[in-house]
Parts: C-alpha cells; structure tokens; sequence
C-alpha cells in the first residue's frame, strides 16, 4: 500500500511538472470572452519561432472590430483584460482596455474608417470626448521630461530610457553614448576640430565605425567603438583610404567603404575588427540590393556613388517604411506625403487591413524600427512611439535642425 501511494504521488508530481512545462514554455493560449458589452479574442504567442512574446487581441463591439497586442508578460495568465472604457460620437468608435492590476497599456484607441488614433494625435476633439478623456488621465502614460543629463550638444532624458536598450549618437567631436543602467551620457571625443559631415563614419549593430578626420594624406587608421561598453578597437591599415571615398552601405556586422582613387573596396567587419579589400578593378565590386548581391565594375563605382538599397516598396498607395519579424506579432510601418512631412502608420502584421497613425516626420531615413519600438527625429529631437509608452522625447540637440547627416543608434541587449 505504501508502495501505491509513493508511486500515485510521483506520477501526480510529474503531472504538474509537465502542466508546468507547457505552462511557462508551450505556444500559447487561445480563449475569448465577455468584458462589458465587448467580445475579447486573446490569444497568447509564446516561444513560437520567429516571434515574440506578445498578446494578440481583437476586440468586437458588433461589426466594429479593434486590433492591437501588448508585450507585457503576464506569463501566460489569461483573460487579462478586466474593464474597457469606451466612447462613441459620430466620428469616432473609441475604448481603453483596462488589464489587470489596473494596468493600462495603450492610449484611449479611437477608431476612424478602419484607421486608429491615439487620442494625442486628434486635433480637435470634441468637448465631450476631452470631458471623457480627462476621466482617464490617471491611466495615461507621459513624457518624462524631469531629469536631464547633457554632454556635448546632446540633451538625454533618463527617465525616457527603456531598460536593455542603448543609446548612441555622433557627435562633433566623435560620440556620445548612455546605458540603460546608469543612464548618463559617455562622450568619446575622437577628432582633434569639430567635423560636421563625418562621411566615412556609420553605425554598424552595437558599433560605431570611424576615420580619424584630423589625418591630412588620408586615412591611416579604423577606429571601432563598442556603444554598449566604450571599448575601443584601432585597425591600422597597410594602405591609406584616400579622402575622396565614400560609404556603400552596411550589410550584416560589417560596413563597406569604396575608395574612389585606388578604385578599392573594403570590408570593415565591426564584431572582428578586420578590415578586408574585397573588390576592385580586377574582380568587380560587390553591391547589396535588397539582401541579394550583385557585381558591379570598380571604374562605375569611382564615377559616381553607388551604394546598397532596398527596394522602395507600395501598398494600398502607402510607402513601406521598415518591418519587424514576427508574422502574428510583428508590425510593417508605412508613410504617406502630406505636405512637407510624411504620415507614419503601422499595422500588426497577423491583420493588415486596419491601420494605427503614430505620428509625422520630415526623415524617413532616420526611423529606427527596434522590437515594438520605431524612433524618429521631430526637428532637433529624437523621439520613440510604442503603445504603452505613447511618444517620448529621448534626447534633444539643436543641430539636428540644420544638419540632417547627424546619426544616431539604438541597441537592444537583455
């Protein structure tokens, strides 16, 4: 009899472990159910391949339909939406979900011929929807501009930082750069006089690449910089790379320069600090289109600038800006003119048809897409827009008004 119950009590202990397991380390969950008046959908993406862990939600008011997900970790607990605030006028269908411990993970979502807005991006609300939203103002996330940390012309605001992400942005001088740790700005002066078009410096993943500027007969030296860490790598080269040369483009850890006078190419590999001639006049020049290689003569490239591209791509008469990966919990942004600025959208990757606005910029070029993130630049700040932050200031420096080839990264490491 005792030998039962050991044998009963080891099976039952399995039992949980392996409802543990798949708990904490399966897919997911699917479930629907009742809040308020509105049908929830909600399903749980977790440890699937090339996704990431994210709820997935559709909420139904009728034929009227909201899609969005969270990033939260809730660890697979369900049915984590526990009230919807919830407006209606003759323009707009709007709600708020409410999750549990009183959380709120989005702004007031109000819903336009399939297009959601913030409320922020309205422009002229009704009073009676601004009466409503003032209801809400406990729950809205804002812009924390409290503190503030400056080094050289950069201006950063720590309370806007996001943990395991990483900050870079050239300088003059060189960089600055701030961990999510200690959240102050790190100056590395590189250049001896202010440089205010550094053409032969570019960020590549965790690292900025450079020349040293102040060289007179061209440039003798890489400098690799690791923004995480600010540990610094020289390569010495064993030919000079004339002044007149110019980026081609960055393709997976490395960054490729064209050298116009020696008709070179050259690979500088930022993870291994190698620098490597991988093309001229004998065997062509290497370029990147769209992730796919093609050759090209050395003699073409010292013509004119030839460098690597992707395919500008439409949709629905919409310019598809950047994608992240996941095709149930990643998003494609896009961009439409309107005037001298651009209007940026987003949609969830799993249901294309309906469209969030986020926000305008003058810049598509400098968007940096990072997990459920997209940063920009509005005049001389950088920005970032996500659901749960809504858009805060990250850093501010007046130059960006006047000069646009002012770069900046940003790094996500756990």
């Amino acid at each position: 009899m005792k030998k039962l119950f050991f044998t009963l009590l080891f099976l039952f202990f399995i039992y949980f472990a392996l409802q543990a397991l798949f708990y904490f380390f399966g897919p997911g969950h699917n479930t629907t159910y009742k809040v308020n008046d509105f049908e929830v959908k909600e399903e749980y993406i977790n440890k699937q391949e090339n996704e990431h862990q994210a709820y997935v939600f559709t909420i139904s008011d009728g034929d009227v339909k909201f899609y969005f997900q969270v990033f939260k970790n809730y660890e697979n607990q369900s049915k984590i939406i526990k009230e919807i605030k919830s407006y209606k006028n003759n323009t707009f269908n709007c709600i708020m979900p409410i999750f549990i411990d009183d959380e709120v993970l989005t702004d007031l979502m109000c819903l336009n011929e399939n297009t959601i807005y913030n409320y922020k991006s309205l422009d002229n609300p009704d009073e009676e929807l601004k009466n409503f939203y003032d209801s809400l103002k406990k729950y809205i996330p804002e812009d924390d501009l409290s503190r503030k940390d400056n080094a050289n012309i950069f201006t950063l605001y720590p309370n806007n930082m996001q943990p395991n992400y990483y900050v870079s942005f050239a300088s003059y001088k060189g960089f600055v750069y701030a961990n999510p740790t200690n959240m102050v700005l790190n100056t590395k002066n590189i250049f001896k006089n202010d440089v205010y078009d550094s053409y032969l410096s570019g960020y590549v993943d965790k690292y900025y690449v450079t020349v040293d500027y102040s060289e007179q007969y061209g440039y003798s030296k890489i400098y690799i910089y690791n923004i995480t860490t600010g540990k610094e790598e020289v390569v010495t080269l064993s030919r000079n790379i004339e002044k007149n040369s110019y980026i081609q483009g960055v393709y997976k850890k490395s960054l490729y320069i064209f050298d116009r006078s020696n008709k070179i190419q050259y690979e500088i590999n930022a993870e291994n600090s190698k620098v490597l001639e991988v093309g001229n006049t004998a065997s062509g020049v290497t370029l990147y289109k769209n992730g796919t290689s093609e050759h090209v003569s050395a003699y073409d490239c010292a013509i004119k600038d030839l460098t690597f591209a992707e395919e500008t791509k439409e949709e629905n008469g919409y310019k598809v800006v950047a994608s992240t990966i996941g095709s149930k919990t990643g998003y494609t942004y896009y961009a439409k003119k309107n005037g001298e600025k651009y209007k940026i959208y987003r949609v969830n990757n799993i249901n294309k048809d309906q469209y969030t606005y986020l926000f305008d910029t003058e810049y598509l070029d400098k968007i940096i897409t990072v997990n459920e993130y997209i940063y920009y630049v509005d005049e001389e700040n950088i920005k970032y827009y996500s659901d749960s932050t809504g858009i805060r200031t990250l850093a501010t420096n007046d130059e960006l008004n006047f000069n646009q080839k002012i770069k900046y990264q940003i790094f996500y490491q756990k």
